[in-house]
């Protein structure tokens, strides 16, 4: 439906909402766009709950084991993410043998479902998340999980009404990077996940491959020579109507960066991060 025709005046501007109906209904994206919500939800949900507790012990404790985890997680998130999809695409595929002893014959196969690559995205993330939340307890003192085993908590009491509340800021931040990995992924998704579960950055990018490869047919009413001759600026099929699409489907991934930017800045406890304009951050001696 043009846009100008409906207001009544002239289509001087031409902006129509026929390819976002197109992309969105017809192409069924609203599935892509759920798929990217339920992996990108998960990945951040598993990634914050497993850092949160191991950041907060690793930050506690002054061993070497302690030390041997965190140069061990380092070294694990330093490995190419097809080799972690290499290690666990066997486990995916024979999932259902494995899980037949527990869930009997409605075993599923994890393969091309959202939960294997939740699975691999928490996997590569998990070293960051625990060496990021590390720091943010480093930051906070000691004296505070004293102070509350004193007054009679116990240490999951003290993490949980004394250590957290301060840590907010820390975990938003954290949960932000993890946001980003999970949505922003191409690579394991585009691997582990079949044509009806894919996520949105692997759908946009089979549109891009299906359009730009659609060749204009040729014109009768040109010249012999002329009717295959390329358009100006690129290939036959860069004129084509279908390619059009490809602008609305950037737009719609490229708008959600800007739009969690705001989300998460306007959050109280991550706007402490910052000192306001004008002013400095007070230190103490």
């Amino acid at each position: 439906m043009q846009l100008d025709a409906a207001m009544g005046i002239p289509p001087l501007i031409g902006f129509t909402t026929e390819h976002y109906r197109t992309v969105w209904v017809e192409r069924a994206f609203w599935e892509n766009f759920l798929n990217s919500v339920y992996v990108t939800l998960g990945v951040t949900l598993v990634s914050l709950t497993v850092g949160t507790f191991a950041g907060y012990a690793l930050s506690r404790a002054g061993s070497t084991l302690a030390f041997g985890i965190l140069i061990a997680a380092l070294v694990f998130r330093a490995l190419p993410h097809s080799v972690l999809v290499t290690g666990y695409l066997p486990f995916f595929i024979t999932s259902s043998e494995w899980l037949a002893p527990i869930l009997g014959e409605n075993a599923p196969t994890l393969y091309g479902q959202p939960l294997a690559v939740i699975a691999v995205l928490v996997a590569i993330n998990q070293p960051f998340t625990i060496w990021m939340l590390r720091s943010f307890f480093q930051s906070i003192p000691s004296e505070l999980d004293e102070a509350a085993r004193v007054d009679g908590c116990t240490h999951f009491q003290a993490f949980r009404w004394v250590i957290m509340p301060v840590m907010w800021p820390g975990v938003i931040t954290t949960g932000l990077f993890s946001f980003l990995l999970g949505y922003n992924d191409y690579l394991v998704t585009s691997l582990l996940l079949d044509a009806s579960n894919q996520t949105m950055v692997p759908a946009i990018a089979s549109f891009f491959n299906r359009e730009t490869t659609t060749t204009v047919p040729p014109r009768d009413d040109l010249p012999a020579p002329d009717r295959l001759r390329p358009h100006r600026g690129g290939g036959q099929g860069m004129r084509h109507p279908a390619f059009r699409h490809l602008p609305r489907d950037g737009i719609i991934a490229g708008l959600s960066h800007p739009a969690m930017l705001l989300l998460f800045t306007n959050i109280p406890g991550v706007r402490g991060l910052a000192p306001a304009p004008g002013q400095t951050r007070k230190t103490t001696p």
